[in-house]
């Protein structure tokens, strides 16, 4: 794709490439016209305007328009602000979601955004970031949320009066985040397919084009599916070579993967973990994670999976993986061996066994075709 020498800039400054590049062309792949809802509170429009602005005007030099939601009794009293710009102003009815507006859409309403979009979810985009002052949602002790379950709501009166209503909130919620957590959680569980965060003006651009974005994301952890070595088909490892291959971007080595003994998918069959079982351990031969999964926290609910399972395990990385830290915070030791490029790993593991680990992996080398 071909940008200004500005907007280049600012893409590159945000993170890998390939991250820009895929959110990119996901974006500009959704049905609507409009890819997303920005939901800005007041603190953002009177302290934060600049970077709020900032980021609006670089996404339609990208030609992603999203709606910009001010709800609210004092909505209205920022309708100035927004006329300087070149902006589609809606002030009733969402007919226009029919038609083709190549333009950033604000709506002023003096309603909640809660009812608005319930009123209107089958013509609105899935995809919703708030966008607040404070940014992510706090902890207790001030420390920012990357990912946090969403909170079960089961009934509900009035939704135009959620924030009046007490409701069994866990302790690790900071109490001035707690409005927005039940509301973006109430969505959550009304909307099928949804998408949401809370993020700052200054870090949407990262929220939006990278994996590990930069605010807190809503999700539930994913669903689990281990097969043991007597239920593997091969249709099963034809799936596990195509997420393997397409994750690293590499072909496999003929029979790399005969001797596998345990697969561990996401319930949407996108990423994997797949073990083979030694006389010392489980050799972790591969954790391939589909870009598509990244930034969701499925590698975690996968990893967290296996660790419950508490098998003595092994693996390998290559000295040049960003990932690596990753694995030393979550292994029990790493070392790293003269004239070999990997970085090797384990846990639950007997240190007299390192030796033969050592000598296993630096003669097995790669899976993959250099």
């Amino acid at each position: 794709m071909l940008y200004s020498n500005t907007v280049r800039l600012i893409l590159e400054s945000l993170g890998r490439s390939e991250e820009v590049e895929f959110y990119l062309k996901r974006f500009k792949s959704t049905n609507s016209s409009n890819f997303c809802i920005l939901i800005p509170d007041y603190d953002t429009l009177n302290e934060l305007w600049e970077s709020f602005l900032f980021s609006i005007e670089t996404l339609d030099k990208l030609e992603l328009f999203a709606i910009i939601y001010v709800g609210g009794y004092e909505s209205k009293n920022y309708f100035p602000k927004f006329q300087e710009h070149d902006f589609f102003y809606l002030t009733s009815h969402l007919d226009f979601l029919n038609k083709e507006i190549k333009k950033t859409i604000v709506f002023f309403d003096d309603n909640t955004f809660l009812k608005f979009y319930l009123n209107h979810q089958n013509q609105l985009p899935r995809r919703i970031h708030f966008v607040r002052g404070k940014g992510s949602i706090h902890d207790p002790n001030n420390q920012p949320y990357n990912q946090i379950q969403p909170l079960l709501i089961e009934t509900i009166t009035s939704y135009e009066k959620l924030h009046f209503k007490l409701y069994e909130v866990p302790d690790k919620v900071s109490e001035n985040d707690i409005g927005i957590y039940a509301i973006a959680s109430y969505l959550y569980q009304k909307v099928p397919d949804i998408h949401i965060s809370i993020t700052s003006s200054l870090m949407l651009l990262k929220e939006l084009f990278t994996i590990k974005g930069s605010g807190t994301l809503l999700r539930k952890n994913s669903k689990i599916i281990h097969f043991k070595k007597q239920e593997i088909t091969q249709e099963i490892i034809t799936k596990a070579k195509s997420i393997i291959e397409t994750s690293f971007q590499k072909r496999l080595l003929p029979d790399r993967l005969k001797n596998i003994t345990d697969i561990i998918f996401d319930e949407n069959f996108q990423s994997l973990i797949v073990l083979e079982q030694m006389e010392f351990g489980f050799y972790l031969s591969k954790f391939a994670v589909s870009i598509e999964s990244r930034g969701k926290g499925i590698a975690q609910d996968l990893w967290n999976y296996l660790e419950n399972q508490r098998l003595p395990l092994f693996w390998k990385t290559h000295i040049s993986n960003f990932i690596k830290k990753w694995y030393e915070k979550i292994s029990d030791g790493h070392t790293i061996v003269p004239n070999f490029p990997y970085v090797i790993f384990w846990k639950n593991i007997s240190y007299t066994t390192i030796p033969q680990i050592i000598e296993y992996l630096i003669q097995r080398g790669s899976d993959f075709y250099e």
